[in-house]
């Protein structure tokens, strides 16, 4: 899992993973001088996720077959948390599963 910290310079809308039901899929994320690209997160999560140049959030990110999936987010003045549950990170690894299980067959 890594970490990356600064202010959310740019996030761009959603799109709802319309195979799978759960989350949703961000084209592009800037957080200080890293861009992440495609980014499946909660979609309960995304709504804290605005950019905002006053204030710093740290995501924790973590990849599964290079795919950058977040785990949570937590805004370094107040110390908010926003974290994903358990059924979504347990979604994605069956999702992952199944697909290798298939393509790899």
């Amino acid at each position: 899992m890594k970490k990356y910290c600064g202010t959310l310079h740019q996030v761009t809308e959603p799109e709802f993973l319309k195979q799978f039901g759960q989350g949703l899929t961000i084209d592009t994320i800037r957080i200080g001088n890293k861009t992440l690209r495609k980014v499946k997160i909660f979609s309960e999560t995304a709504l804290f996720l605005k950019p905002d140049e006053k204030r710093e959030v740290c995501l924790y990110v973590f990849y599964l077959l290079f795919t950058p999936n977040i785990l949570g987010m937590k805004y370094t003045d107040t110390g908010d948390k926003h974290l994903v549950p358990g059924s979504f990170i347990l979604g994605s690894f069956i999702r992952y599963a199944v697909i290798c299980s298939i393509v790899f067959h």
